[in-house]
């Protein structure tokens, strides 16, 4: 699932058309940021197998206050600090999706009962 997500929030930034900062960049800075969190055990899981909104908020905010990460890894943490609402973005539309085919298989089963 973690690469997988990493793929899709690279198309839905093109499909975004994002440019600033560069697609690569935000991608690499996430590696390093989910890294981070991983190893100093802010998250249990790399930031790529996250799914919820609630989830990736409490991995933010303990990145963003962690003054190690800002002071060691400079670059990653202020590209975090301006890119993390696309994915916080990505993973809403994430969940709409979901949902949105949730609706449509309960609408099927419904139609196959009658």
């Amino acid at each position: 699932m973690s690469t997988n997500n990493r793929e899709l929030f690279s198309e839905w930034l093109k499909s975004k058309s994002v440019s600033k900062p560069p697609i690569n960049l935000i991608l690499l800075a996430f590696d390093e940021v989910s890294e981070f969190a991983v190893s100093r055990k802010l998250s249990k899981v790399c930031i790529w197998a996250i799914s919820s909104q609630s989830d990736f908020k409490i991995v933010r905010v303990a990145i963003s206050k962690n003054q190690i990460f800002r002071v060691v890894h400079r670059q990653a943490a202020s590209l975090f600090e301006k890119s993390w609402k696309y994915y916080d973005s990505f993973l809403a539309s994430l969940k709409e999706v979901k949902n949105g085919y949730d609706e449509s298989n309960e609408n099927e089963i419904s139609f196959e009962l009658i």
